[in-house]
């Protein structure tokens, strides 16, 4: 080992670094590695520490020692896609700035509470990346009610400045999730997406561009209607954003006529679905013929309106398929029923008839009694009729100029919302259940996740060829730690040289880890 310095004049100011330096052989070639930066150490420090090398590097040894440091890899990563997403500058220079971003990269990489983050923080590199001291909890919730004071603000930079082109296509869809406890300000009862009967719940609307990235979301009351979320979306369009020409892309629960009329002020346009009932009608007057339907798109027009329709003949096969399972599963729900000799008879019917209407099979099923015991009757052709729409759907649209192939592609992007929020609630970041009561902080922990999913969906997208999931690179940048290198009563921070799996992550991200921390 050796000391390596350098000086360098510019503008008359005189820079000065100074290396700890390797050399060793590799294939025949001499070659130097920089183990540790002293730049900024004392220049007698430096000299020492040269003497020693050349005088006796065992004396060298004994004040020489490594450490492990703090977990680095994922939080520098997620802060480099932060930045280059356009997070961190539409946060401003506000004193929370590090602080929504240690919530942010919190929700992607550990989850849990808010007291959570505070004891897993300890543990990462929170000081080098984030510059970020000593914190406490009240900290954090204080970023989260400064979040929901400043949400439009967040969103509306972030719009500009991932939007250079106004887009002409929103994508919007809602959910549920339930509430731990009763004291939430948003909280009412609703209907329940999550299955929890007897727990409060919120509202949240997501707004996407035509790309699948989130722009906006927002909370509503437990019991608000998805199709009254609606209006407040498209004046958010409008006039937040300023854009024109837009085309929403809903769901068949979401764009109903009210909002059609509210598009049309602005006008703007829509993509939606219609209901098993409304094709029917459809049929019945005879818009559209039965036997149409089939693997291929087609369309037909009245007074204005498009609609787009097919059958999906892999649909089609799987709901037979569950029409038969739900059957299968009803005639063994009433041998354990029939099997029961003291229970009454009318109790037994009612339960059974409870399970018909929970399966939504009562279109074409009887139940007979003789000898005490119930047997189920299949009426074919009741069966059949409700089988006629298997796999079938219809697009409604007002759109006069793009395709019916566009139209469906379109429409189809509707996927992507959904697949936002199973990532949201149920997936990697876990939204749910919350434990937050005060209406600004559940805003603020929502914009966290949304941003957080801004960050994990470019992750995804950059990755997707390297064969892991965004959970397991994760994991792997999460053990990518510093280390403490202690020599000559100085201590500095290094970056070791990373695994083949590491480089390959960030390669593939085009981020490059510095030599010290």
């Amino acid at each position: 080992m050796f000391i390596k310095q350098n000086t360098k004049k510019v503008g008359g100011k005189v820079y000065r670094s100074a290396f700890l330096v390797r050399s060793y052989r590799e294939n025949g070639k001499n070659k130097h590695e920089h183990v540790l930066n002293i730049s900024d150490w004392e220049q007698h420090q430096i000299e020492a520490l040269s003497f020693a090398l050349k005088a006796d590097p065992d004396a060298l040894l004994n004040q020489f020692s490594l450490s492990a440091g703090s977990s680095f890899g994922a939080l520098f990563v997620l802060k480099h896609i932060a930045d280059k997403l356009g997070i961190t500058k539409s946060l401003g220079n506000s004193k929370y700035l590090n602080l929504v971003l240690l919530l942010v990269f919190a929700r992607i990489i550990t989850q849990g509470s808010r007291r959570h983050i505070v004891n897993w923080a300890e543990t990462q590199a929170i000081s080098s990346v984030l510059g970020i001291g000593d914190f406490s909890l009240d900290s954090l919730y204080d970023t989260l009610d400064w979040l929901s004071e400043k949400q439009d603000s967040i969103e509306d930079k972030l719009f500009k400045s991932r939007c250079k082109n106004s887009p002409n296509l929103f994508l919007y869809d809602v959910t549920s999730s339930y509430l731990e406890g009763e004291c939430n300000e948003l909280a009412e009862y609703g209907y329940n997406r999550d299955k929890k009967q007897g727990k409060k719940q919120i509202v949240i609307g997501l707004l996407s561009d035509d790309s699948g990235m989130p722009v906006s979301i927002q909370a509503f009351k437990g019991n608000t209607s998805d199709t009254k979320t609606l209006n407040s979306q498209i004046k958010k369009v409008a006039e937040r954003f300023k854009c024109k020409n837009v085309t929403f892309v809903g769901d068949k629960g979401m764009i109903k006529s009210a909002g059609i009329q509210d598009l049309k002020e602005e006008s703007f346009h829509y993509i939606t679905t219609i209901t098993k009932p409304q094709i029917e009608k459809l049929i019945e007057r005879d818009v559209i013929q039965l036997d149409l339907f089939d693997d291929s798109l087609m369309e037909v027009e009245e007074e204005g309106i498009r609609y787009i329709f097919r059958k999906n003949p892999i649909r089609a096969e799987e709901i037979q398929k569950t029409r038969e399972s739900k059957i299968q599963r009803l005639r063994e729900f009433i041998e354990k029923e029939n099997i029961k000799t003291k229970a009454k008879m009318e109790d037994k019917i009612e339960r059974v008839n409870q399970k018909i209407k929970n399966l939504q099979m009562h279109k074409y099923t009887e139940l007979e009694i003789k000898d005490n015991k119930i047997s189920l009757k299949i009426d074919e052709e009741k069966k059949k009729e409700d089988s006629k729409l298997d796999g079938c759907y219809v697009m409604k649209t007002d759109l006069k100029e793009e395709s019916k192939e566009v139209i469906h592609d379109r429409y189809k992007d509707l996927a992507e919302v959904e697949y936002a929020f199973r990532t949201l609630k149920t997936g990697h970041l876990a939204i749910r259940p919350l434990y937050l009561q005060k209406e600004s902080r559940t805003r603020g922990h929502l914009l966290v996740s949304m941003l957080g999913y801004m960050i994990v969906k470019e992750l995804r997208e950059k990755t997707k060829g390297l064969g892991y999931t965004v959970e397991e690179i994760l994991d792997i940048l999460e053990k990518v730690q510093t280390v403490k290198v202690h020599c000559i009563n100085k201590e500095t921070e290094m970056i070791p040289k990373q695994s083949e799996t590491v480089d390959k992550i960030l390669k593939a991200l085009q981020i490059k880890f510095p030599s010290q921390a």
